[in-house]
């Protein structure tokens, strides 16, 4: 059973059909296996991309996982990545029109070890290249940014697998696949990027941690790097204890940064402001009983906002006890990321936040996991705010989509079958029940909907030759497949 905080609203959400205001939702996602939301954010038709991890699609350890959702939270399209072992995505970012970079980590290539894995997609998920990188040791990318000629800046961290070194590693990488640089400073202990935000047309500001060799502990460390992968600017933060930082983004030219400080078993909430080059405005902690750490952060202007999203986490004693787990929260913070207001979830094991992201309504969207919901392991969730800023719900549903593989070579079931494709003016549906086809375009905007009773014949004469999506849904299910008019 699941307890929520006092805070949530007690009303569920209704669906608004505005495109800028968007509805708010809270959605679970799930297969028979492992199951994890890391990366996601919004497109130009309010929808979303999201990317993350999933065992339900292939018979594999785990695959990186990228999906295609409308502006409601609907499935339009789910595809994995990755090879026979563990292949994972952390985070997605579109590059120009009509594709994107997905970044991770991966144990299908020819290293002994974990290297960090790039990839790149059209929006209507075709793989056009994937690429694995080895640092010497165990590698992964944690987060990727876009430059201003559409090449990606990707951060992370590689671990020695002989000694207890850890390294800075950073790249750059083109749309065509070509490995710009790459860059690995390493360290004698725990360091890690965590976060990218791209400053100017020329350079980068990176978010993380670094072993400092004069307090022998790990602290806060911000950066600024050119786009040539000169380090331009370097500064560390905090003075007793270990201060990790997770997230970052700008406002104007002042840098806003969130992490977490641990002192022993315990650790607090740690947000940090400095000007353009890294010289510290204010750095705090929000303490209180419990242990708590910020995990990711958006900028925000709704009409409820202060000024940021955080997405935090909480051992939360007030809740009947669960073992192993932290609870998740979304918080709204000032302008000076000082704490406002908090709503969140307490279950039975884990339940984690991992990346928040503006939205076009001046809300934020959130992408996670719960570890006790669904039918085996981890389901991903989404969490939509309101356009001013209300959680969505008082209550976690069941996994009510599944991460089905809805690839255009998927076998089309429900006893409806397409013919031909490709096509130049009609499409012949067959089918015995009553059934709904939708067309989208690759970038996933509904163009037209049509309601058969049988077999029947569709005119899609007024199309542009090209690739689309269309969608078959019946009472026994739905499938998507990929049609082409030529």
């Amino acid at each position: 059973m699941a307890f929520l905080n006092y805070l949530i609203l007690a009303s569920c959400c209704l669906f608004s059909s505005f495109s800028f205001s968007q509805a708010k939702f809270y959605r679970v996602y799930g297969g028979n296996g492992y199951d994890r939301g890391t990366g996601i954010l919004q497109l130009k038709d309010s929808g979303y991309a999201i990317c993350g991890t999933t065992s339900s699609l292939e018979d594999a350890p785990s695959q990186a996982l990228v999906s295609r959702m409308d502006k409601a939270g609907n499935i339009i399209w789910s595809k994995s990545f990755g090879g026979t072992e563990s292949d994972e995505a952390n985070d997605i970012t579109k590059s120009g029109k009509g594709s994107y970079f997905v970044s991770g980590f991966s144990n299908s290539g020819i290293s002994a070890n974990f290297d960090t894995y790039t990839f790149f997609i059209d929006t209507a998920g075709l793989l056009i290249w994937e690429k694995r990188l080895d640092f010497g040791g165990w590698e992964r990318w944690n987060d990727g940014a876009e430059l201003k000629d559409s090449s990606l800046f990707v951060v992370g961290k590689s671990e020695s697998t002989s000694s207890s070194a850890v390294s800075h590693i950073f790249a750059r990488i083109n749309r065509m696949g070509d490995t710009l640089y790459t860059t690995k400073r390493s360290y004698f202990a725990d360091s890690d990027l965590t976060g990218v935000w791209s400053k100017t047309d020329t350079s980068v500001v990176v978010c993380g941690s670094i072993y400092n060799n004069d307090s022998l502990t790990t602290k806060a460390y911000l950066a600024e790097i050119h786009i040539n992968g000169t380090v331009i600017w370097e500064k560390q933060y905090g003075i007793n204890g270990e201060f990790h930082l997770t997230d970052v983004t700008m406002r104007g030219s002042e840098i806003f940064a969130c992490g977490y400080h641990t002192v022993g078993i315990t650790s607090a909430e740690y947000n940090l402001v400095t000007n353009s080059v890294g010289n510290m405005i204010f750095g705090f902690e929000i303490t209180d009983s419990y242990i708590t750490r910020n995990v990711c952060l958006a900028n925000s202007n709704g009409s409820g906002s202060p000024g940021f999203v955080v997405g935090y986490q909480k051992k939360n004693p007030t809740f009947p006890t669960f073992e192993g787990g932290e609870d998740q929260y979304l918080g709204l913070y000032d302008s000076g990321l000082f704490w406002y207001y908090g709503e969140g979830y307490s279950g039975e094991g884990q339940d984690q936040t991992i990346e928040i992201a503006s939205t076009m309504d001046g809300s934020a969207v959130a992408i996670g996991y719960h570890t006790t919901l669904g039918e085996i392991s981890n389901t991903l969730f989404i969490i939509k705010l309101g356009s001013n800023l209300s959680y969505p719900s008082n209550t976690v549903p069941a996994v009510i989509f599944s991460v089905a593989d809805l690839s255009e070579s998927a076998k089309i079931e429900n006893n409806i079958q397409v013919s031909p494709n490709p096509f130049t003016s009609f499409m012949h549906i067959s089918t015995e029940t009553p059934s709904e086809i939708s067309v989208f375009s690759t970038s996933g905007e509904l163009i037209q909907i049509f309601k058969i009773n049988s077999s029947s014949d569709i005119n899609l004469d007024f199309l542009s030759n090209g690739l689309y999506l269309m969608k078959l849904e019946n009472e026994l299910g739905s499938n998507v497949i990929r049609i082409q008019k030529q």
